[in-house]
């Protein structure tokens, strides 16, 4: 049985924060206060948080851990820090609280088990994630053991949301990809790996930065959903006037886009550069758990918030 230990030492770490926001999370189930047990995928684990300062990673299969793979999937590979440390004294002081509060939420991913994680991403959209996706994917993960045999399966019987039915077609057009999305993937060729996944029938840009985000090491992919745009607006931290759109980001890069200086996306990784992904997962986390919740008063950044007063005192 392989087991891989990784040391967290003093550093602010949550697990159980950094998994919440992950695609990665339709994987696991907690069993205990400090122990996951990953059910689905191509490798089946046990993951115990030991509050001295290590995780311990144990294979419940034949397969074999690699040290990344767990850097990957605890998080422990991303360092908010260590990038916020790198950024214009301008840009820090807009993130400086941000920082104080989440720098213990990290970017669990998952490059191994990619093809998984697309999945995960397609049957998130514009559904409750918690609720709806990750009882999905668990189903279907539960039934195969490539991720091809999805094409053979009656998706009917799982549910009948246009979530899961489209999700036929959305595979057999990333399959039909999958060559040219790993060898961009291969070179981190963000670019040209986001227009690729855009050719993807019913696959939007909030799904390809998704995934990319949460498939490799390229933080700088920014999904600019609901809860980023609300986050960004309410603590001031990007004056933009339009998101990413499919017609426009499968057409021009960036660089040429005529959007790219008044674009949330565009805007963010000038800003935030290899930060803005993370900063992304943070406004997921805190929308849903402050914004969405009415939790004004209990709020760790409501002093920065621009919600009138009487939301915040």
């Amino acid at each position: 049985m392989s087991i891989i230990r990784v040391e967290y030492g003093r550093e602010k770490y949550d697990f159980t924060l950094t998994l919440y926001p992950s695609f990665n999370y339709v994987f696991f189930e907690q069993v205990s206060r400090d122990k996951w047990v990953k059910r689905y995928g191509d490798i089946k684990l046990t993951l115990k948080v030991d509050r001295r300062g290590f995780i311990e990673v144990k294979c419940t299969d034949n397969s074999k851990l690699d040290y990344e793979y767990v850097l990957d999937i605890t998080g422990l590979w991303f360092n908010p820090l260590e990038y916020y440390d790198k950024l214009p004294r301008s840009i820090r002081s807009r993130l400086e609280r941000i920082i104080e509060v989440y720098s213990c939420l990290r970017l669990s991913i998952n490059r191994v088990e990619r093809d998984y994680i697309l999945v995960s991403v397609a049957l998130s959209r514009r559904t409750d994630f918690h609720r709806n996706t990750v009882r999905w994917c668990r189903r279907i993960f539960s039934t195969i053991k490539d991720i091809g045999d999805i094409l053979g399966l009656n998706l009917e019987s799982i549910a009948t949301s246009y979530q899961v039915k489209q999700l036929n077609e959305i595979l057999r057009g990333y399959l039909e990809l999958k060559s040219v999305i790993d060898k961009y993937y291969s070179e981190c060729n963000l670019a040209s790996l986001r227009r690729t996944l855009l050719r993807i029938k019913w696959f939007g840009v909030k799904s390809a930065d998704a995934f990319i985000l949460f498939s490799s090491r390229m933080t700088q992919s920014t999904p600019c959903d609901i809860h980023f745009q609300r986050f960004t607006k309410r603590l001031h931290l990007v004056d933009y006037k339009h998101i990413p759109s499919k017609s426009l980001c499968s057409k021009y890069y960036c660089d040429v886009c005529p959007h790219t200086s008044s674009c949330l996306y565009s805007l963010s990784i000038k800003y935030f550069k290899s930060l803005s992904g993370w900063i992304q997962t943070v406004a997921y986390v805190h929308d849903k758990e402050y914004c969405s919740k009415g939790r004004c008063l209990e709020c760790p950044l409501r002093v920065e918030c621009s919600l009138p007063t009487p939301h915040k005192l």
